[in-house]
C-alpha cells in the first residue's frame, strides 16, 4: 500500500533587524486536499515535530491516497 500526503510549508521572519534580538522564523503549515486551515508554528522544532506525529500516526494515514509519482501500468 502506498501513502501519499502533500504539504505546504510558508516560512517568514519576524522581529526587527535592528532589535537586539535576531529576528526568528516562523512557519505555517496546509495539508492541501485537507480541508484544514493553516497551522502555525513558532519554531522549526515544533513544525518538525508536527510533521513526524502526521506521519508516524496510522490513524493520521490516508489509506486510499497514492503517490502523484507512480507510474499508471496502463501508460506503458
Amino acid at each position: 500500500m502506498n501513502l501519499y500526503r502533500a504539504f505546504v510549508v510558508r516560512c517568514w521572519q519576524e522581529g526587527l533587524p535592528a532589535s537586539e534580538q535576531a529576528p526568528a522564523w516562523r512557519f505555517a503549515l496546509v495539508e492541501i486536499g485537507g480541508g484544514a486551515d493553516p497551522r502555525g508554528f513558532a519554531d522549526y522544532d515544533e513544525l518538525a515535530a508536527f510533521l513526524k506525529r502526521q506521519l508516524d500516526e496510522p490513524s493520521n494515514r490516508a489509506p486510499n491516497s497514492t503517490s502523484p509519482f507512480e507510474r499508471d501500468p496502463n501508460l506503458d
